[in-house]
Parts: C-alpha cells; sequence; structure tokens
C-alpha cells in the first residue's frame, strides 16, 4: 500500500496551528504575526515529514504562474550546463516554481516563449550559457518576459549585471605568469566559432595588456577541418616540435584535455613541468589526470541558485540583494613550480 501524501494539514496539526497559518509560512509571506521560533518550528516539520507544496493549485489559487522557462546554449553543455542547474534546481526549491524546459542554442524559438508567456504558461525565461546582448534577446525584452541571463561572464537582467569574477581570475593567472617570469605565453584556440573561447581571449588579451605587456604573449589557432580531438592532437604535436614557450593557456575542457596529453607525449612526468598550464574551465576530469590540470574554479551551482533568486524577486517584483561571487585558480600538477 503507497504512502499517502503529507499535507499542509498534517502539518498544521503536528506544530498545532492553523492550515492558513502554515500556508503563511511556507509561502515566505509578510506581515502575518508569526515569531521566528515558530516559522522556524514549522519549516522543520514540513520537512521531516516529507511536505511538498502543491504548485498547481498555489497557481490556480492565486491565478499565478508558477513555472519558468529554462533555455540552455551550446557555451553551458556538459558539466557547466548540468552545475548551473543544480543550481537553478536550489533556487526554486520550496518556492512552488517548476522549470519547463524550452529549447537549445540551436534552436533558440524566441517567439515561441513570447506565445507561452502571453498564453501564461510561463512567468519567465532563464537563458543559461546565452549571449546577454540586447541584439539576442531583443524580442524577449520588447515582449516585456522577465528574463534572467546566466553567461560565461555573469548573470544579467534588463536592469541588473553581476559579474561572477571571471577577469579577476584572468588576472591571477597572467599576475601568476609574471611573477615567476613565465614570459613566452600561449593561448590555443581552434578556429571552430566557438564565441565562448573568443570571449575569453579577449579577457586574457585585456589583462596581459594591463599587467604584462612586456611579455611574449601569442594567440595560436588550430585550423582544423571538423575540430575533433584527433586534428587537435595532431596540431599540438606538430606545433610542440617546433616552438618553445613557458605558459600554455587554453579555454576549455577539451582543449585542455588534449594539450596536456600532448605535453606529457613530448615531455614525460618530470615535475615540475617544462610548460605551464592554465585551463579557463574546470571539470572533474582534471583531478583525474596525470598530471592535474591547474583551471579557473566558477560558482556554477551558486551563481544558478542566485539566478532562479533573482528571477523569483523580478516576477514578484520584490527588491533582490546584491551577491558577490569570486572566481579563482585551483592550482594543481600543471602550475607547480
Amino acid at each position: 500500500m503507497s504512502k499517502s501524501l503529507v499535507t499542509a494539514k498534517d502539518v498544521a496539526k503536528k506544530c498545532n496551528v492553523s492550515q492558513a497559518t502554515v500556508s503563511y509560512v511556507i509561502n515566505n509571506k509578510e506581515g502575518k504575526n508569526i515569531s521566528t521560533a515558530k516559522r522556524t518550528e514549522i519549516l522543520e516539520t514540513a520537512k521531516q515529514m516529507g511536505y511538498i507544496p502543491n504548485a498547481a493549485a498555489k497557481s490556480i489559487r492565486e491565478n499565478k504562474c508558477m513555472s519558468i522557462g529554462l533555455m540552455g546554449g551550446s557555451n553551458f553543455i556538459n558539466v557547466n550546463f548540468n552545475r548551473t542547474l543544480q543550481g537553478i534546481n536550489d533556487g526554486f526549491f520550496k518556492s512552488g516554481y517548476t522549470v519547463t524546459l524550452l529549447g537549445d542554442e540551436y534552436n533558440p524559438d524566441l517567439e515561441e516563449c513570447i506565445r507561452l508567456y502571453r498564453s501564461n504558461v510561463i512567468a519567465g525565461v532563464i537563458f543559461v550559457g546565452f549571449d546577454s546582448q540586447p541584439i539576442t534577446l531583443g524580442p524577449v525584452i520588447e515582449a516585456g518576459i522577465p528574463y534572467v541571463t546566466v553567461s560565461e561572464d555573469g548573470v544579467y537582467t534588463e536592469k541588473f549585471s553581476l559579474p561572477h569574477g571571471f577577469s579577476d581570475a584572468v588576472d591571477e593567472a597572467v599576475l601568476f605568469c609574471k611573477k615567476n617570469n613565465l614570459s613566452r605565453i600561449r593561448h590555443f584556440t581552434v578556429q571552430d566559432g566557438d564565441h565562448i573561447a573568443h570571449n575569453i581571449y579577449n579577457f586574457v588579451y585585456d589583462s596581459i595588456k594591463r599587467l604584462y605587456p612586456k611579455s611574449d604573449f601569442q594567440r595560436v589557432i588550430f585550423k582544423t577541418q571538423t575540430g575533433a580531438p584527433e586534428e587537435i592532437q595532431y596540431c599540438f604535436h606538430e606545433y610542440l616540435k617546433t616552438h618553445e614557450f613557458d605558459m600554455a593557456f587554453t579555454p576549455n575542457r577539451k582543449i585542455g584535455v588534449i594539450f596536456n596529453h600532448q605535453y606529457t607525449m613530448k615531455h614525460g612526468y618530470d615535475f615540475p613541468l617544462k610548460i605551464k598550464h592554465i585551463c579557463f574551465v574546470d571539470a572533474p576530469i582534471f583531478e583525474w589526470t596525470y598530471p592535474t590540470i591547474s583551471s579557473v574554479n566558477i560558482p556554477l551551482r551558486s551563481i544558478g541558485k542566485f539566478s532562479a533568486q533573482l528571477m523569483q524577486s523580478i516576477i514578484e517584483n520584490r527588491t533582490y540583494s546584491q551577491q558577490t561571487f569570486s572566481s579563482s585558480i585551483i592550482h594543481r600538477d600543471s602550475t607547480l613550480l
């Protein structure tokens, strides 16, 4: 026999309060004379009993849409998107809001977003991994749809911007080179239309100009047919045969892992490494490669959670609090001195 669902009435009975009081607390309504101790008791009891608010009932009762559209861009695929999505789920947990997947960067049907919003099917949209510029989201902005964009350089709305400190981490990488006389710096990319890699290069180039202008900094663009790993491996193999340098910057997991492999094929595993290496995104695999790869850690889960809370504040016309996020370098084997 299946276990019956816990209701607000059950929680109210357990806490010896009215069902309305439970509703006020669960929905975080202000202006009700409920003590902090009692609020805490109700929330803890609801959690222990496994009470889950009925989002559909709430939506009907308040004539309010409780669904948020989510559209993910190709820039945040795999581990980055997963971490951000985990944070978004954290931010909407117990709020009554649900998330509806709408599409991706290859099929960014903004007209469908507008139709769903006007039909009261979604209350707003979170774009993950999209360009935050108005030229991209123009139709959404013009339609007045509440939106939040989580891109490679921060969290944005029409009236709000919160860089997550990526540029600070890039500065940290450049200053690491300067401090340790690693003047021959190579930034590797692949000519495959990856605009996030191009944006990362812009951050690096700006930092080099400001902090280490006397360095021998070069951007190396590998031209491949398809951008397949074996093609990139060949490019690194040929480049490492004829070029000497001190630091390799890589913009993503694929290029970072391939460089790591090709370096060890040529130079072996002697520590400290002859060529240092920093990848500008982090990935769990970097802890398991040999040598392990130093990388930039962006707090994507925390950023995702904040973007969900920011979306709720915009929809409910509440004041949202500023938060500060910082990105930093995780030093592993590839930057040991």
